[in-house]
């Protein structure tokens, strides 16, 4: 109905024209005009009934009752000119006074009066109202004051002269309603709340007043006996109810929330409203000055305070606005500060849960879906340890203002904090829609991004969250969102991830880790496994590296690849780290003191634990316990550490250093270091990372030249190199060829337990490779 709407503003305009032309046509024919002016009001009349039945039908529950009163008006009203037509046109029906229609007519305006009272009943709440019902009093004193003077006594007279009470009291009953209605009116223009579209509700208001102009007119010119059939006022009250009908289509408007919409009124504005009052009170001075057979002083003195005292009280509303409008704009402020992330304009994380919520419930309503697509920027820590935090946050403004340009208009995109973006697909129609979002995403980054004379080429992990399927709730979309992300970026976010159970079977497990490394160590679940490392040309064992290995009494040996990163999150790294340290010195100096061999000890270290500022003291506290040769240990730092906190690093390691400790580069190659962190570092052992070792085939010279060439770096600074992840004699053939200093991985050995390698050191405890893999 709704989606027709014009052609009813089409149909309307051609029957007022049609109207107004046999108006004029037929004006003075007494005998046409009584049964055609009654038949024009008539087809109006039914047609906007049937209009407003099918809009209750189609309109909320709330509003359902009230739509159906102003139909039954219409229908009221349509049945009166039913008796008038049939009076018209039947010599032999008299209608008698008061009339069957005069009835019909009086319970349409008690029915348009409880429509209008239950509307108000919806809008005005709290001590708002009754400042609204004392406004609209004043007004209304005013109004009863000319309808007596002009309608109510006139009416009451003429009707007393009949004789009859019963049409004494219709006489006098259309004036009194028609002051009812202007007083439930002003109510509704003066609310600052709307119960229905907007629209439709200022549509009701004219078509009421209208109906209240047009019947005070009518009424009138009963009064004066100007009054004849065929009058201009004669289509005014098929247009309100027309009108009235139309407002109905109006309100089946989709984009209008059920809910209560606030109107927006600026500071400044709608004086008129609130000068109602005074002005009423100025009239109503005036018609009671008209009405006062003498005027005195006091009566002047009377006037003139009532005046000074109106006076004071609009210059107290002027000052009221202005102080508003600073209220409004500190507000207004505040509000944006409190929904908008500060550094790129986006919506917040307050505003994006407010939006993800109200999304969540219309979709609910409409049984539709909705995705939550959760991004966050990979390598972004190194970007910002490295080149500085303003040059990350521009980064982050730029890629902010590429998605806003790239995504699509019905999509939210919010920044959650740090370098987490979220983007809310409301009523997505499958994973197309969402892959296409995703694809917008991904290409607006693809074009480099220039900041301060940097080339920046940066990607995103992606997790997307779909309801109802992934979650029901606003926590649950965001947290299975954020796991599906997680999943992206451990793939290093080659591709995006759509949420599925066995990421929650994941993201459980992980819960289960987290909790279950409070009190390892007390519980005595970790122990050390140690992987021999040796000389490549001559296999003389050159030391172990002690590898942490969590034995769980349920779940059993747990990898350290699921362990650790959650550990480093959660800073439970830093006691299992010293734990480790500690275990690994007194295991070299049970070794060193048993004869076996004073094995060097090469131990990870997190870069969880080297932010710590007590560091350095808490290493040189437990090799000094441990009373073993300082010369004898080797600190291993992944290479992404060594890039991170370059000043704060080399301080830390430099007074390591000169304890005596050595210092490893684990994993190089995979990494950003460059000669300068070399230089910085001064490490005395680079450990190839394991990737380039197993890529070593007799047909792949890229790979092989890449081994070559971090040896020659290596020896080039005087560091000697340890190749990693060393499984097959070819490995070890080619790696003693192009001068790698020592070697490690499965063809050496695995990495196994204290008592295991105890007892092979002392069967042979110099030497440990196959003998037909030794040169001599």
């Amino acid at each position: 109905m709704y989606k027709n709407r014009y052609r009813f503003y089409a149909g309307t305009v051609l029957y007022l024209i049609a109207y107004y032309v046999l108006l004029n046509a037929f004006r003075g024919n007494e005998s046409v005009m009584g049964w055609l002016g009654n038949l024009l009001n008539l087809l109006p009349a039914a047609a906007g009934a049937f209009i407003l039945w099918g809009v209750a039908r189609k309109a909320d529950v709330g509003l359902k009752r009230f739509w159906r009163l102003l139909m039954y008006s219409s229908l009221a009203y349509a049945l009166a000119m039913c008796f008038w037509l049939w009076d018209a046109m039947s010599e032999s029906f008299v209608m008698s006074l008061p009339s069957p229609a005069d009835y019909l007519w009086f319970a349409e305006g008690i029915l348009i009066c409880s429509a209008l009272l239950l509307l108000n009943y919806k809008q005005l709440k709290g001590l708002n109202a009754v400042r609204l019902l004392l406004d609209a009093s004043i007004f209304m004193t005013t109004m009863i004051a000319l309808s007596w003077i002009l309608l109510i006594e006139p009416l009451y007279a003429q009707a007393a002269a009949s004789g009859s009470l019963a049409f004494m009291i219709m006489n006098v009953s259309y004036p009194i309603e028609d002051l009812g209605f202007l007083f439930l009116l002003i109510l509704l223009m003066l609310s600052n709340r709307y119960a229905i579209a907007v629209r439709a509700q200022q549509m009701l208001l004219a078509a009421v007043m209208l109906f209240i102009v047009g019947d005070s007119i009518y009424l009138y010119l009963l009064t004066i006996d100007a009054y004849a059939i065929g009058s201009f006022i004669d289509p005014v009250w098929s247009m309100s109810l027309i009108a009235i009908a139309l407002s109905g289509i109006e309100s089946l408007n989709p984009k209008f929330s059920a809910a209560f919409v606030q109107k927006t009124v600026r500071p400044g504005k709608g004086w008129l409203k609130r000068l109602l009052p005074y002005v009423s009170l100025g009239t109503l001075m005036v018609i009671m000055l008209l009405q006062m057979p003498d005027f005195n002083m006091i009566v002047l003195c009377c006037i003139t305070g009532i005046l000074l005292v109106t006076a004071r009280q609009i210059l107290t509303l002027a000052e009221n606005d202005e102080l508003l409008a600073r209220l409004g704009q500190y507000l207004k402020v505040s509000d944006r500060a409190a929904h908008h992330d500060e550094l790129t304009g986006l919506p917040n994380r307050r505003l994006f849960s407010l939006r993800l919520q109200e999304a969540i419930v219309q979709a609910e309503k409409d049984r539709a879906e909705l995705a939550v697509v959760f991004m966050d920027f990979n390598r972004f820590k190194y970007i910002n340890d490295t080149l500085g935090h303003g040059v990350g946050d521009r980064m982050l403004q730029e890629a902010a203002a590429r998605f806003e340009e790239a995504l699509p208009g019905h999509c939210l995109l919010a920044r959650l904090g740090g370098d987490e973006f979220v983007i809310l697909i409301p009523r997505s129609s499958g994973t197309q829609t969402i892959r296409s979002v995703i694809a917008a995403v991904e290409d607006s980054l693809k074009k480099p991004m220039s900041i301060d004379e940097h080339s920046l080429h940066v990607s995103t992990s992606i997790g997307i969250a779909v309801y109802p399927a992934d979650g029901s709730s606003m926590d649950e979309l965001l947290k299975n969102a954020d796991a599906a992300m997680y999943r992206s970026k451990k793939n290093n976010g080659s591709k995006a991830v759509f949420f599925d159970s066995s990421i929650g079977s994941e993201l459980e497990r992980r819960l289960e880790i987290e909790n279950d490394l409070n009190n390892v160590i007390e519980r005595n679940e970790l122990s050390l496994h140690y992987q021999l490392q040796v000389h490549a040309r001559t296999g003389r064992i050159a030391g172990v590296e002690a590898l942490l290995r969590w034995k769980h009494p349920v779940k059993g040996y747990i990898s350290p690849a699921d362990f650790i990163p959650i550990a480093e999150e959660t800073g439970a790294i830093k006691p299992i780290g010293e734990w480790v340290l500690r275990q690994a010195c007194m295991q070299q100096r049970k070794w060193a003191r048993s004869g076996l061999a004073n094995l060097r000890m090469s131990v990870n270290v997190s870069p969880r634990q080297l932010q710590d500022d007590h560091i350095v003291e808490s290493f040189l506290e437990i090799v000094r316990s441990a009373e073993i040769d300082p010369r004898m240990l080797v600190l291993e730092i992944t290479e992404t550490f060594a890039v991170n906190d370059i000043p704060v690093a080399v301080e830390r390691l430099s007074r390591l250093r000169q304890a005596g400790i050595r210092v490893a580069i684990d994993d190089f190659g995979s990494g950003y270091a460059s000669l300068k962190y070399l230089k910085n570092f001064k490490p005395s052992l680079l450990k190839i990372d394991r990737g380039f070792i197993a890529c070593i085939r007799q047909d792949d010279e890229e790979s092989a030249d890449m081994v070559r060439a971090i040896i020659s770096l290596g020896h080039s600074l005087k560091i000697e190199v340890l190749a990693e992840g060393v499984e097959t004699p070819e490995q070890l053939e080619f790696l003693r060829e192009a001068g790698c200093d020592e070697m490690q991985g499965y063809l050496i050995g695995r990495p196994i337990p204290e008592s295991e390698l105890t007892e092979r050191l002392q069967t042979s405890p110099l030497y440990f490779m196959p003998p037909d893999s030794i040169s001599s």
